[in-house]
């Protein structure tokens, strides 16, 4: 820890070397619906870091309530409600633009065929939205463990939309890690908001699993590893 004002010792930010002056929630603060619970994670950030990161919060608290899955819960409508507020305030004219610039209209189908009309549909930055995940995951390592996971540090994240089914064997490895988590009794933030599991690599903590749950049906698996383990 560096020294801060009149000789204390100034905590560091977690994603990097520098000082930190404020924090940063994780998962982002907007994903919760008013009012916040007292349960919200935050952690020692620094300034530069704290603005970088406030452009993909906000594209990953419009994109991820509004999926279809989420349909009927309540905390992500209210999200929802809330961030399309924001879309119609002047500063938020570059943001909008780029939100509304990736809409289309496509027809709406069942499995079973039968087509119920036209829908809007937009192609969703899924590097934008993995972003706040591995920040998500430094962050909850720190919050568990009191240390910071080294910036060499592999991190990767899979959305649930991501995996593919035709890839059987690597399908059934992510479910066996899945089911190992699971194994612990969750870490609840807001129950029906976000929760998430977690497990480490007993001889090597940089090594582990993490399992994040945002509004019961979006799932992330996100993977630490040492430099040299990728190697």
């Amino acid at each position: 820890m560096a020294r801060g004002k009149k000789g204390k010792r100034a905590e560091i930010c977690v994603y990097c070397d520098r000082v930190a002056v404020t924090r940063d929630h994780v998962p982002p603060k907007a994903i919760f619906p008013k009012p916040h619970p007292s349960t919200l994670v935050s952690v020692p950030c620094c300034r530069a870091c704290n603005q970088a990161f406030s452009a993909d919060d906000q594209y990953f608290s419009v994109t991820v309530p509004t999926r279809h899955d989420v349909e009927g819960n309540e905390g992500a409508l209210q999200v929802m409600q809330t961030g399309l507020r924001g879309l119609f305030r002047p500063e938020a004219k570059g943001f909008r633009t780029a939100i509304l610039s990736r809409l289309e209209t496509v027809n709406l189908v069942t499995p079973s065929g039968i087509f119920l009309g036209e829908g809007l549909r937009t192609e969703v930055d899924y590097e934008r939205l993995d972003r706040v995940v591995r920040r998500t995951v430094r962050g909850l390592y720190f919050r568990e463990y009191h240390a910071r996971l080294p910036k060499t540090t592999q991190i990767s994240a899979m959305i649930d939309s991501s995996f593919n089914e035709a890839e059987v064997a690597a399908r059934n490895g992510r479910d066996r890690v899945v089911d190992w988590l699971r194994e612990c009794p969750p870490r609840v933030i807001q129950a029906g908001v976000f929760h998430y599991w977690h497990r480490l690599d007993n001889d090597s903590p940089e090594n582990g699993a993490w399992l994040l749950v945002f509004y019961d049906r979006v799932w992330y698996l996100v993977t630490t590893a040492s430099s040299e383990r990728k190697q």
